[in-house]
This record gives structure tokens, sequence and C-alpha cells, in this order.
């Protein structure tokens, strides 16, 4: 005579709910918008440009993303100094501008993406 089968029903035990816990404290949750600026050794436009998007987007939800090809410790100096949550990808070849783009939109979060040389300064009411 065949057993009969018994129901698996998931129970959730203490290990897996601790788990996905911290999955869900450490997992970066999406922001709206993703600014990158892809930087190549103009540490001065670079300074400019990073206070114009603090003083402008202070009250968006959004994440800054620098692409740093080839610069000095001077500039990945500023961009800690002057963001000190922003992402820094730094590379030691000169990536170009195309290749520093798609490296910051791959490391991306956010719902819309801003693209931004190192030399634009936002002003008031450019990004709504």
């Amino acid at each position: 005579m065949p057993m009969p089968k018994k129901s698996v029903v998931f129970q959730p035990t203490l290990n897996r709910l601790a788990f996905l816990l911290v999955l869900l404290y450490f997992t970066p949750m999406p922001k709206k918008l993703s600014i990158i600026v892809v930087h190549h050794r103009t540490p001065g436009f670079l300074k400019l440009c990073l206070d114009s998007i603090k003083q402008t987007c202070a009250s968006l939800d959004y994440e800054l993303i620098v692409t740093d090809s080839m610069s000095d410790r001077k500039s990945r100096e500023i961009i800690t100094e002057r963001t000190p949550g922003a992402k820094l990808l730094y590379s030691l070849a000169n990536l170009g501008f195309s290749r520093g783009v798609n490296w910051g939109i791959s490391q991306s979060t956010g719902e819309y993406i801003l693209i931004l040389n190192p030399d634009t300064i936002l002003t008031a009411g450019a990004i709504l």
C-alpha cells in the first residue's frame, strides 16, 4: 500500500528571517535621480559643479556618481570633501566620456539619469 504524500508547508526559520532582514537593511534603496559627472583632470571646474549640485538638489532624492579618469589625489579629495555620500568610480586609465557615462549608469539606482560634464553649473530651478 503506497504511503500518503505529506504536504510541505514553508515555515520560515529564524535564520531565514534574519538573512532577509540583513539583506533588506544593506540593500540600497533606489533613488529618484542619479546624477553622473564624468571627470578628467579639471579640479577647479569639478569643485564648482559639485557645489552647484549640492545647492540645487538639496530637496531632491538623488545620488551622485563621479567617474574619475586619471586624476590626481587632489581631485579625489575634492569629491570626498564636497560630497561625502557620492560614489567615486576611479580609473587609472582615461576611459573617455562615453565609457565613463556607461560605467556610472551601470552603478546607478535612479529612475532618472542626469549626465553632467564637470564644467556644468546648475542654477535654481534647473531640475524640478
